[in-house]
């Protein structure tokens, strides 16, 4: 397949302001993915309120306490009794007498805690039916109703609206005490900080899917022109390293093709090779294709310094860069023999 590019000069300036525009909206902020998002549960309720389970609860294998508890009331401005935490117990989707079921109940000797946890799903939940409940299985306790969500909204009569932006800037700032960074499983902090980092993405996504749904408007034809232009490219790519693939008459005894991922920096495509020569020595030839052109690289596997490399124009015939790969086969073959 052949690109078509005619009348594509006369729209560059127009794609590099479009460009230069979108990247000063800071709405590419290209970063690592957390474990919550691989495992695509990063908006799910269920999975927020059973890991909150685990660490409000004090005398659970993260030993961080009563930190997570404790940083939970402060957001909500309740009175409470430290003292009290160690015999703090947490349960999960408490049921109530009309069938409805409360994500987080946790209760002390003098408190009674209702948590509605909200990700993504309106507050629709009947919060007078739990509070209700609540107040029926204090016996002599203080109750406290939080709804934890991830953003301002109405009123939650007759519960507390908590952020997580709030609740997560009284956890951090308990989490930096000196006894309790002595005493904390770094594991479960690790999962913590992950969690927390996710949550606050979801925060910083809601506003800038918004600045880019007005830069899409805004940019619209522009845009799909560019869209279009780049997943062509992409194309040629995967045809281009297909072809290369077919030209390869060395067979390998392992290959595959490799793709750019969203995270990264660069619009690429690969294939990789792995042979092995007389003496069991594994050598991996790599062969890319980008918008700058071709680069083909061949190392020894698991040689920390890489060997040969050689860069070719775009438009080269790909049987030229087929060539190079099988001369660069024989020579390191012949040179790992001697």
């Amino acid at each position: 397949m052949k690109l078509k590019y005619d009348g594509l000069a006369p729209k560059m300036a127009r794609f590099q302001k479009l460009l230069e525009q979108f990247v000063a909206t800071n709405i590419a902020r290209p970063r690592e993915r957390t474990l919550l998002e691989l495992a695509r549960v990063s908006r799910s309720e269920l999975a927020y309120s059973n890991l909150w389970k685990f660490f409000f609860t004090p005398n659970e294998e993260h030993r961080l306490g009563d930190n997570a508890l404790r940083s939970l009331f402060e957001a909500a401005g309740a009175r409470f009794d430290t003292t009290d935490f160690s015999s703090a117990e947490v349960e999960r989707e408490v049921i109530t007498p009309s069938g409805k079921f409360i994500d987080l109940l946790v209760t002390t000797r003098s408190l009674i805690v209702a948590v509605e946890n909200k990700i993504d799903a309106p507050l629709y939940n009947d919060l007078a039916d739990y509070s209700d409940y609540i107040d029926q299985r204090a016996h002599g306790r203080r109750p406290i109703k939080v709804v934890l969500c991830l953003s301002e909204g109405d009123a939650c009569f007759p519960f507390t609206r908590v952020t997580y932006k709030k609740f997560f800037a009284r956890l951090r700032n308990n989490l930096e005490r000196v006894e309790v960074r002595s005493t904390i499983n770094n594991r479960y902090l690790n999962y913590l900080n992950d969690i927390m980092a996710t949550i606050d993405d979801l925060n910083q996504k809601k506003q800038t899917d918004r600045a880019f749904r007005r830069f899409v408007t805004k940019n619209e034809k522009a845009t799909i022109v560019l869209v279009r232009r780049v997943s062509g490219m992409k194309e040629e790519f995967h045809e281009k390293i297909r072809e290369l693939e077919r030209l390869i008459r060395v067979k390998p005894v392992r290959k595959g093709i490799y793709k750019s991922q969203t995270v990264e920096t660069q619009i690429y495509e690969s294939l990789w090779l792995k042979y092995t020569t007389k003496r069991k020595a594994l050598i991996e030839v790599e062969a890319w294709i980008s918008a700058v052109g071709w680069q083909v690289e061949a190392y020894r596997e698991k040689d920390p310094v890489r060997g040969t490399k050689r860069r070719f124009d775009y438009d080269i015939p790909v049987s030229k860069v087929a060539d190079y790969v099988h001369k660069l086969i024989g020579l390191i073959k012949t040179k790992l023999r001697t």
